[in-house]
């Protein structure tokens, strides 16, 4: 007797894919559609993405600023596979000493105490 498998979920990595095909192609390219958490394969129970949620809506709002200001959008929307492979997260983690550096540009840039306010325009 065969073990119980998840209700809905795909049975094959065939059919995961398939079913990331589909969501591309329902999806479409549009950045602003695409955060990374949204690019990923298919999980469990034919849940084609991880939850929308504050990370995604960021995201959506970042491609659109900078999408006004330069013009264009920050990656090429011309294909919907090459759009997705693009911001998918890469697959390993950064290295603890890019992290380090990270934080102390982070930290350089904000910081500092602004200086304080002028009291009266002169």
């Amino acid at each position: 007797m065969a073990a119980p498998r998840a209700a809905g979920g795909p049975d094959t990595p065939l059919e995961a894919e398939r079913a990331r095909q589909a969501r591309m192609t329902v999806v479409g390219a549009v950045t602003e559609r695409w955060a990374p958490e949204q690019a990923g394969p298919v999980h469990d129970r034919w849940q084609l993405a991880a939850p929308v949620g504050p990370a995604a809506d960021l995201w959506a709002l970042g491609a659109l600023l900078f999408s006004t200001v330069q013009g264009h959008a920050p990656y090429p929307e011309e294909s919907v596979a090459e759009l997705v492979q693009m911001v998918l997260p890469p697959s390993r983690p950064p290295s603890p000493r890019s992290a380090a550096r990270s934080g102390r540009s982070w930290s350089r840039c904000c910081g500092r105490t602004p200086p304080s306010a002028p009291t009266s325009r002169s």
